[in-house]
């Protein structure tokens, strides 16, 4: 009912109030709530009947059957819990008016029937169970390890964009300030969720724009990772945030951007002048990240602003060493076609990109690698090339390949373990049928460590509790050793 209305009634109440009481018994719950708080001269006649027509709905609900079996107090809170997310004041109303316990937790979520009702934005549920219900206005949702837990009622209402319920718990004395388990804010949900309006309402009452949560996270982070452009916009141009802040890791706002498939953001930030080249703790650059994240687009923009391909992060890998190990062929094209990386610079360990995708099994990656000129026969710091890798993973058809590209196939690594070695310490036992029967390698050929206790395949095998290899390779030696004593 509109609020001229409310105010006619109450007018007419003064010159004709049995007439008046006679109209306000065919008004809503809602309605009567309404008008109560309208005038005091009313107050107490709006009252006495609000009650008398909750007594008649509850009467109506009981011949519905819709309270059937409420003494059970677990299916009192159910129904409440859902009376208040379906917004239905009635069924609110009757239930509060029978005295269940507003304050009972749903389990999954942690929530009361105020933050079910705050999350859907009903104003007039929130304020009949904090009224009549003496709901606890800063009550906290409780869900154990669930990042739900700790968030109270503006949490949700300003996660939610629910702007008017937003402005109704402010004006209830709700704290802006207030944190949940992760030390985030009304003001980082409005953020994150891209609610401008809730933002511009929340620094009205005195929100802090420069707040970051536990892990350091500002509400341009929040804003970006939520892909949230407009925020973005607002968070940069009207509240001048600062767009290299860096979260505990060290990650700024472009780093989270070029993580996700909305580039727009990055374009944006690279246009405001942040630093493409921005290292976070663990020397990664935003290029890094993309590379890291599958982001092809990202990398495209970032290398468009003069992103450094050869970048180096903490570990000593480039993004083509990255890109490798994802077997992500877009974007290991991107890097050697799009620009001068080079496709035998050396990442940890001095292995090479091709070393990298022959370990992971990525065989189309290597074909791709040694098409564009990656060194087949290249050695990292232990003095494994490209297929003493692709054995350790068991990878046969990229053994195959590197193989027919010239491999050579009795390297020996730096402890002095040829393939055949490197297969059983690690249980391959289709890589060691391969190097015996194709690559004709001797599968009985012992170590050529000087340091240390030489040792063959089935000691290797056994030591490392892969009994099927080690009872193949057994099989093989006592074979052999029958024919030479015959």
């Amino acid at each position: 009912m509109e609020e001229s209305v409310l105010l006619l009634l109450v007018t007419f109440y003064n010159h004709i109030p049995h007439l008046i009481e006679k109209v306000l018994f065919y008004l809503s719950l809602k309605d009567l709530k309404r008008l109560s708080k309208v005038s005091k001269d009313i107050k107490t006649c709006v009252e006495q009947i609000y009650d008398k027509r909750r007594l008649q709905i509850e009467n109506i609900f009981k011949a519905k059957g819709i309270l059937h079996g409420f003494e059970d107090a677990d299916q009192q809170w159910k129904t409440l819990w859902c009376a208040s997310q379906y917004g239905d004041f009635d069924l609110v109303s009757v239930l509060l008016g029978l005295g269940v316990d507003v304050e009972i937790v749903e389990s999954s979520f942690g929530f009361t029937p105020l933050h079910n009702a705050a999350k859907f934005g009903h104003v007039d549920i929130v304020e009949i169970l904090l009224e009549d219900g003496n709901a606890k206005l800063e009550g906290k949702t409780k869900a154990g390890d669930n990042p739900n837990t700790d968030r109270t009622a503006l949490h949700l209402a300003c996660q939610y964009g629910q702007v008017n319920l937003v402005n109704y718990l402010i004006s209830q004395g709700a704290n802006v300030h207030a944190t949940d388990c992760m030390g985030q804010t009304p003001l980082w949900f409005a953020s994150f969720n891209g609610h401008v309006e809730v933002i511009k309402l929340l620094i009205e009452y005195g929100a802090n724009v420069d707040y970051a949560r536990v892990d350091g996270q500002t509400l341009l982070h929040a804003a970006t990772q939520g892909t949230r452009i407009e925020t973005v916009l607002y968070l940069v141009e009207n509240l001048h945030v600062d767009i290299n802040a860096k979260d505990f890791n060290g990650n700024t706002a472009l780093h989270i951007a070029s993580r996700t498939l909305y580039t727009k953001i990055a374009v944006y930030l690279i246009s405001k002048r942040t630093n493409v080249e921005e290292e976070n703790k663990h020397g990664k650059s935003p290029l890094s990240w993309a590379t890291f994240y599958r982001n092809v687009e990202a990398m495209k923009i970032l290398m468009i602003y003069g992103a450094n391909v050869e970048h180096i992060d903490s570990d000593g890998n480039r993004p083509i060493h990255t890109a490798a190990q994802n077997g992500d062929l877009a974007a290991m094209k991107l890097l050697l076609e799009g620009s001068e990386a080079d496709v035998n610079a050396p990442g940890h360990a001095n292995e090479t990109a091709l070393h990298v995708a022959s370990k992971r099994g990525h065989l189309r990656m290597v074909q791709y690698l040694i098409s564009k000129k990656a060194f087949v026969n290249a050695l990292n710091s232990y003095k494994q090339n490209p297929l003493s890798c692709a054995t350790s993973g068991g990878h046969v058809e990229v053994m195959r390949f590197l193989y027919s590209k010239g491999a050579n196939k009795k390297q020996f690594d730096i402890n002095g373990m040829g393939l055949v070695h490197i297969a059983a310490e690690n249980g391959h036992l289709k890589a060691i049928q391969f190097l015996r029967k194709e690559l004709r390698l001797d599968v009985h050929e012992f170590t050529k460590s000087y340091e240390s206790v030489r040792t063959n395949g089935i000691l290797l095998a056994a030591r490392n509790r892969h009994s099927k290899t080690a009872n193949y390779l057994e099989r093989l030696e006592t074979s052999r050793c029958r024919k030479i004593i015959s």
